[in-house]
């Protein structure tokens, strides 16, 4: 037992990467925890979006760069999912726009993949 080291691991170093990775685990983790909606490339996927309460936000990173998603509960099917939109995407603007005129039923179809992806709201 005695060659064990003392050192601790309380480091500054280490207290700043473990209080990093707490803050990108998302401020409330209050939300409902349901299924991802998933769209499929050049398919028609029609929700209904629960605006009855502001939308949960989700902070975290990607290469650095730090990224707010919107946690938005909908329906797909009469299943409830949530919709995991980045809230710098225009499609998270126009929900927006809709569901201040009372629009809670939308049709989304997805372009392109991965970097490439853009979603359209088809009226």
């Amino acid at each position: 037992m005695d060659n064990i080291p003392t050192e601790k691991i309380g480091t500054s170093t280490n207290k700043n990467w473990m209080q990093q990775d707490l803050d990108s685990l998302g401020s409330s983790g209050n939300y409902e925890k349901l299924p991802a909606l998933k769209f499929e490339k050049d398919k028609l996927t029609e929700i209904e979006i629960d605006f009855s309460k502001q939308f949960e936000k989700y902070k975290t990173e990607n290469n650095g760069k730090p990224i707010t998603k919107a946690i938005i509960p909908c329906k797909q099917a009469g299943e409830k999912k949530i919709f995991w939109l980045n809230v710098k995407n225009p499609l998270y603007k126009k929900l927006l726009e809709l569901g201040k005129k009372g629009i809670t039923k939308v049709k989304i179809v997805q372009t392109g993949v991965q970097a490439e992806t853009r979603y359209s709201i088809i009226e």
